[in-house]
């Protein structure tokens, strides 16, 4: 979902044969997580938790460098709707919450 080559920092998505099934976050983005959630891997339904976190860098990183039809084959929704104001105002909501 996201790659900084710079500092060598990314979430990575775990697709197997049966669609999404969670993340792998670099160790120096995990700090960035809420406490409980500090881990290399979580599950898909942690989801919102991690587009949360990282909107804003997920989002340019898949604008810039994710082919529109492989995002499209993943999430089911062009990035326009998935990068929606409601769907992030969910997202934080869901953040919120925990």
């Amino acid at each position: 979902m996201m790659f900084d080559p710079e500092t060598k920092a990314g979430i990575y998505l775990h697709i197997g044969d049966s669609g999404f099934n969670g993340f792998a976050i670099s160790e120096k983005l995990q700090q960035q997580l809420p406490e409980n959630f500090q881990k290399q891997y979580l599950e898909a339904k942690y989801a919102h938790i991690v587009l949360a976190s990282f909107c804003e860098e997920i989002e340019a990183y898949c604008r810039n460098h994710v082919v529109i039809t492989e995002f499209q084959s993943i999430f089911l929704s062009n990035q326009n709707t998935f990068f929606s104001d409601y769907a992030k105002a969910a997202w934080q909501q869901s953040l919120n919450l925990l």
